[in-house]
């Protein structure tokens, strides 16, 4: 059996809308999401497996699958903790 190794992990993240506006049930709304990880791909700020616009239900909120490296964990939740990212 061949033995593979990553140095990433695959990361679920889920952004909710400020106030939960169900903004998503617009299609021009979904669109700007659209583009705009498509652009942050094309630069190569970000990779993502996968994504998925919440527009049924609760259209407040997007899941996102894209690699998280171990390296960077700690320092993502120190920033979190440090109120880096409010």
């Amino acid at each position: 059996m061949t033995d593979i190794t990553f140095n990433h992990y695959p990361y679920f993240f889920t952004a909710t809308i400020l106030e939960w506006k169900h903004l998503l049930s617009d299609d021009e709304m979904k669109n700007i999401i659209v583009s705009s990880l498509d652009f942050l791909v094309a630069d190569k700020r970000i990779k993502v497996y996968d994504f998925a616009p919440m527009a049924s239900g609760v259209p407040n909120h997007i899941h996102i699958i894209c690699p998280f490296r171990k390296t960077c964990g700690g320092k993502l939740k120190m920033r979190l903790k440090n109120g880096k990212y409010n």
